[in-house]
């Protein structure tokens, strides 16, 4: 929105300096060009002042027990706008698998920084947020706005801190609050190709506990994206490969369900585990 916003702005300002500007030398006729840029880009940066600005007003040492309408709202904005400046074409397949009643648990391959910002932005209907890491939410701006909009953070080195987010968690999807997106590998994946990392497989207590059905996705490309700014488009394709409902999976444990996802996604990524 704030880029198709920023764009229009740009494209008439630009017409209108060239209807009203009276020229009288040959180069007042590249004002028009130079004034599009300007309006793009200083609205952009108007934009990203004001929200550094309310960021500014989040109190980061609270925990809050619910995300705020608002800071989610102005989160996605900011996550399309990314979107867009980094120059991504998103592909997105299985959408019309995901659920439309309920909340549910996101499980996905995690290869690039950008993989939940694109994830909660597709699926910003369903109110999809994530568990990351301690060190994302002390990000100037960002950390303190995606905190305060409902995602959680989990500290894995503390036993007792990562019970409570997981109970959090937990709480989100079973009072319809959130959907709750969790890489079942735990950190990004830094390996070349498309292998996935041991599964953690607690985290498939969530959605036992929740009895929510488990959305299973994979992402595919995104590590292209900071080679290829700003010079190339990237196309990076989210797909959802398979809905287990809570029925598929109230009879297993969690490393049951654990192998599932896996082999789903594995076959997905067209990989044969070892």
């Amino acid at each position: 929105m704030i880029n198709k916003i920023s764009l229009v702005l740009g494209i008439v300002n630009g017409i209108l300096v060239s209807f009203l500007l009276p020229y009288t030398n040959w180069f007042q006729f590249f004002i028009p060009v130079i004034v599009f840029p300007l309006t793009y880009y200083g609205l952009i940066l108007l934009f990203f002042i004001t929200i550094g600005i309310i960021s500014l007003t989040i109190n980061t040492k609270k925990e809050y027990e619910d995300g705020s309408r608002f800071h989610l709202f102005i989160t996605l904005l900011t996550m399309e706008l990314l979107i867009n400046l980094a120059r991504i074409n998103l592909i997105v397949k299985g959408k019309n698998k995901v659920p439309t009643k309920g909340k549910y648990m996101l499980v996905y391959n995690h290869k690039s920084n950008y993989d939940p910002i694109i994830q909660s932005y597709i699926l910003r209907k369903t109110k999809l947020v994530h568990i990351s890491k301690p060190s994302n939410f002390k990000i100037p701006i960002a950390g303190p706005f995606i905190k305060r909009s409902g995602f959680l953070s989990i500290d894995r080195d503390n036993s007792k801190k990562a019970l409570n987010t997981i109970i959090k968690a937990i709480k989100y999807i079973s009072s319809d609050s959130f959907s709750v997106g969790v890489s079942p590998e735990g950190t990004r994946n830094k390996n070349d190709g498309y292998e996935l990392l041991p599964f953690r497989k607690g985290c498939f207590k969530i959605a036992l506990k929740a009895e929510c059905p488990i959305v299973i996705c994979t992402m595919k490309n995104a590590t292209k994206i900071h080679t290829n700014f700003p010079w190339k488009r990237t196309n990076v394709e989210m797909e959802i490969i398979d809905v287990l409902s809570y029925n598929d999976i109230k009879d297993l444990d969690t490393n049951e369900i654990s192998d599932i996802v896996k082999n789903k996604m594995l076959n997905n990524l067209e990989i044969k585990e070892n």
